[in-house]
């Protein structure tokens, strides 16, 4: 009986929809969180994530490039150490650890990581578990952002279990990163933005303010989020000073010289440790298709994201197409300018700068799926509207339609979720199927050096490879263009590996040693063999 007072106050705080589709909705949600849950601790833990790991531990990549990139032979327990706390470290070393090592990355979600862990364990899925809770937490501030902006509930609804059962969602609420948090700070700063707007109260707008510096240390790109924020407040006030307009200049002040000095430390160390291979060159043609990607992304989960020629793919692309610019005209036309401008904002206020820049300069940092959270939300939410729309029409065919089409995504979105669980690696994540075959083979000895990104993946293959597995590993920091030091290969092993090392590298172990290594392994990363050496 209580249980039953519960949900009927419930349904009526929060205007569930009327039977059937009340149940219909509810069950689908409880889906989406299920699968944000599911089986934590078997999916890979791949480059970033082991990397999260170090810091909450303690240590610094400079600190574990020291002590592993040493050209001397180590067990693969050696490389674990750096996934586990120091034992003198603090809370507040984190800190320390991410201004030394990797500014880009801000504290607040380290912070709570750590304190996390220390209640729950550093296991897995302990770590990965705080992600998939603010990915739940996501779902309630859905409603309550459609309930600011002052749309039927039904919107609300319809919208969170897209969300919900979206497998975009879903990946990053089961990796122990920052986005889902981010993806939170996001609804919440958009929420706190439009109770300031139609308060009208300092205290508000204060809250506002706090919540866009938190969002700011969570991730830097909210910096672009505050931008749009403005860009909405001085559209929405035909760009004049006003009362509202003078409030959001103070919040967005406030926010922006609180987190002036972790820009700093950003700025003066991007050129050690920023995301340089967004710079890399990429052509037109291929960041089209990679933008395309990221529509089909939000609704279905690509294994082989690079596989863009795919005459199924590209008819579930058009529809998709079709079916959101529908919804955003329908947004347009239905409601006031301050409903549609948020949305429009949100789905293009981080796409437009960094594919411009793309364009512009060269490079891919468009291409990055993490980096346009806010851009999916809002494609996201305009669906969930046009499709709320339709579905509530007095008119029995159109209706109809819209059933069938909702249904169809979720079901789509659902069974991609499903493909996910059952598998323990997703998008292009390589590890388990290097890990096989060096596990597989008698002997092994794996050679690698501080080529791009070997460190995290050396951390990462640590999980995955048994305790006899040997590894040297080579410091090429001295010699970053051809990686002069060149390991004095033992001959007691029956099988050498190589893994993705630099082609410099490579040349000089084959003219060394008088041989040519052996490709066996090239997705993502490269494994290589030795054949022959005795």
């Amino acid at each position: 009986m209580r249980l039953k007072l519960i949900f009927n106050k419930l349904a009526k705080d929060w205007q569930l929809p009327q039977k059937p589709g009340r149940f219909l909705l509810i069950i689908v949600l409880v889906i989406g969180i299920f699968f944000r849950f599911a089986d934590l601790e078997s999916k890979v833990f791949w480059h970033d994530e082991a990397l999260t790991m170090s810091r909450i531990s303690g240590y610094t990549i400079q600190e574990i490039n020291r002590a592993i990139f040493n050209g001397k032979l180590i067990n693969v327990n050696e490389l674990r150490k750096y996934q586990q706390k120091k034992s003198e470290s603090q809370v507040l070393d984190i800190v320390d650890v991410l201004a030394t090592d990797n500014p880009q990355h801000p504290p607040v979600y380290y912070l709570l990581l750590e304190l996390w862990s220390k209640i729950f364990g550093q296991s897995i899925s302990s770590l990965r578990s705080l992600s998939a809770l603010f990915s739940v937490l996501v779902l309630p501030c859905i409603y309550l952002l459609w309930k600011e902006l002052r749309q039927l509930p039904f919107v609300g609804w319809v919208s969170m279990v897209i969300i919900a059962t979206s497998p975009f969602h879903v990946l990053y609420a089961q990796e122990a990163r920052e986005y889902s948090l981010w993806t939170l700070s996001i609804l919440i700063s958009s929420i706190a933005l439009l109770r300031a707007i139609r308060l009208r109260n300092t205290k508000n707008w204060l809250v506002y303010a706090v919540i866009s510096l938190i969002g700011l240390y969570i991730y830097p790109f909210s910096i672009f989020v505050s931008v749009g924020h403005g860009i909405y407040i001085f559209t929405r006030e035909k760009f004049r000073f006003t009362k509202t307009s003078n409030f959001f200049l103070l919040a967005f002040s406030f926010a922006f010289t609180g987190f002036m000095p972790w820009l700093l430390l950003m700025v003066n160390q991007y050129s050690e440790t920023g995301s340089r291979w967004t710079e890399k060159p990429i052509s037109h043609i291929s960041l089209i298709k990679h933008w395309q990607a990221h529509i089909y992304k939000a609704f279905f989960l690509q294994l082989k994201p690079n596989n863009f020629d795919d005459l199924l793919q590209y008819m579930f692309l058009v529809l998709l197409l079709v079916v959101i610019s529908c919804s955003f005209y329908l947004l347009i036309r239905q409601t006031e300018r301050d409903v549609w401008l948020l949305m429009i904002i949100l789905s293009s206020v981080v796409f437009l700068p960094l594919a411009g820049a793309d364009i512009l300069f060269g490079g891919m940092r468009s291409i990055s799926s993490r980096y346009l959270i806010p851009s999916y939300l809002g494609i996201q939410l305009s669906l969930g509207f046009g499709l709320a729309y339709y579905l509530n029409s007095s008119k029995f065919i159109i209706k109809k339609i819209a059933q069938i089409l909702f249904i169809a995504i979720i079901c789509i979105q659902i069974s991609s979720c499903m493909i996910n669980f059952q598998k323990n690696v997703s998008w292009s994540k390589c590890y388990p199927d290097i890990a096989k075959i060096i596990n597989n083979s008698d002997n092994s000895l794996l050679i690698s050096n501080s080529h791009e990104m070997n460190l995290g993946n050396i951390l990462a293959l640590s999980h995955l490879l048994n305790d006899n597995i040997s590894l040297i590993l080579l410091d090429g920091r001295n010699h970053p263009h051809n990686y002069q030091s060149i390991p004095k290969i033992p001959r007691d092993f029956d099988n050498i590996f190589f893994l993705s090392v630099s082609e410099q590298f490579k040349r000089k172990i084959e003219q060394q040693y008088d041989t040519q290594l052996e490709k066996i392994y090239d997705y993502n990363l490269q494994l290589e063999k030795i054949p022959n050496l005795k």
